[in-house]
């Protein structure tokens, strides 16, 4: 999946840009965090723009509105991002940890 096919996805469930707000904004207010809040501005962006990348509370509330998997999504921006920093000359360098949704999380998957 790239960011076309994120739009491409989107369309397939007839959902608009701002039903996408519109549901981000209560996924945010239900998890009381407005990470997971997606504008209709910046949706735009993530659909147009192959190099932008999305944080995980905003892969999640996308997971949530499409109805499809979290990893499916991440899968296709942590492809981008690595692709990113190779076109930059970016030393790519996996984290020994990591904000998610659940805290913050270890390598060893073990959230902290």
């Amino acid at each position: 999946m790239s960011s076309q096919e994120l739009k491409a996805l989107r369309n397939a469930r007839n959902i608009t840009v701002r039903e996408v707000e519109l549901e981000s904004q209560r996924i945010a207010e239900a998890k009381n965090d407005k990470r997971f809040y997606i504008s209709n501005a910046r949706l735009t962006q993530l659909e147009n723009d192959p190099l932008s990348d999305p944080s995980v509370w905003k892969l999640f509330s996308l997971s949530a509105i499409y109805r499809v998997s979290i990893t499916d999504l991440m899968r296709v921006y942590i492809f981008l991002v690595i692709l990113k920093k190779k076109t930059t000359n970016q030393t790519f360098r996996p984290l020994d940890s990591w904000s998610s949704p659940i805290g913050k999380v270890k390598r060893s998957g073990k959230a902290v």
